[in-house]
């Protein structure tokens, strides 16, 4: 339940008040990046029709798992550095930065 409120909160469109902006550094700033990996890899290859709705729930799940442990900050601070991490990589280098480094991010940010 808090996982599904956690990613509701994540993903949600909804106007907010503007949170106080936080710079990211360090093991925060790689665990922005490997949940920036897993949360767009599992949405392109689920609208491209490569995984199952399951899949793509597990992606974005392991995503949002490692944003509650592993980053600090409000949801609002987490999901504004989260859209700055996808802004600095096409959806081809996330593809292939998820396939070279999937497995890293997991030992490095544990989700179980």
């Amino acid at each position: 339940m808090a996982l599904g409120l956690a990613l509701s909160l994540l993903l949600s469109s909804a106007p907010q008040a503007q949170a106080k902006s936080r710079i990211y550094a360090g093991s925060e700033a790689e665990a922005l990046k490997c949940a920036h990996l897993f949360s767009m890899t599992a949405l392109l290859l689920w609208k491209s029709g490569k995984i199952s709705t399951r899949a793509k729930d597990s992606g974005m799940a392991a995503s949002v798992i490692i944003l509650d442990r592993y980053v600090g900050g409000t949801w609002e601070q987490k999901k504004k550095a989260l859209t700055a991490v996808g802004q600095r990589r096409t959806l081809l280098t996330t593809l292939e930065e998820f396939n070279a480094q999937n497995k890293y991010c997991l030992r490095r940010f544990p989700i179980n």
